[in-house]
């Protein structure tokens, strides 16, 4: 008996751990789900653009969507980041 008061007596002074690791763990699964999800959508995208057009086309596009977003940066702020600027067009 006095083994099942110690337990309750532990679980009652560490409620606050508890909890934040139930919290850290939800958020820490939903965040391999959505990027899971992202990425299966992704892969779907990628699979259909390549499948459909041809390479000559495909670089073009890319090409001209990077230049764009170069473009679309130095108007806006006149500064320019190849950080920025790539992980904005992945």
């Amino acid at each position: 008996m006095k083994l099942n008061k110690r337990y309750i007596r532990s679980i009652k002074e560490n409620r606050s751990f508890y909890i934040a690791s139930s919290v850290l763990t939800i958020v820490t699964l939903l965040m391999f789900y959505l990027f899971n999800i992202a990425g299966t959508g992704i892969l779907d995208f990628s699979e259909d653009f390549f499948l459909t057009t041809s390479w000559r086309m495909q670089t073009f596009l890319l090409i001209s969507l990077f230049l764009m977003r170069i473009l679309h940066g130095w108007k806006r702020n006149m500064t320019y980041s190849w950080k920025h600027s790539i992980m904005s067009i992945l």
